[in-house]
């Protein structure tokens, strides 16, 4: 697979697994992809975080999910 390919790969499941409340999940998914592409971990995040800035076909609460499973993600001294 392509980086862009998986870029857009990491992004569905970062959605899922928010939408689904797995938050620790969604942080080893950033991770993993920063480790195979040797990218700085909140460049990754910032990625997937633009890629989902738009809440068109999402409801109120999922997108609710979504935005604080990337505010989680970016807290990752807890």
């Amino acid at each position: 697979m392509t980086k862009r390919m998986d870029m857009y790969r990491i992004a569905n499941a970062f959605q899922q697994a928010a939408i689904e409340g797995h938050y620790e999940q969604c942080s080893n998914i950033i991770k993993n992809f920063a480790h195979v592409y040797h990218e700085e971990y909140q460049a990754v995040l910032s990625m997937v975080s633009v890629m989902l800035m738009d809440s068109v076909g999402f409801t109120a609460e999922e997108y609710k999910q979504i935005k604080t499973a990337i505010r989680k993600a970016g807290n990752i001294n807890d």
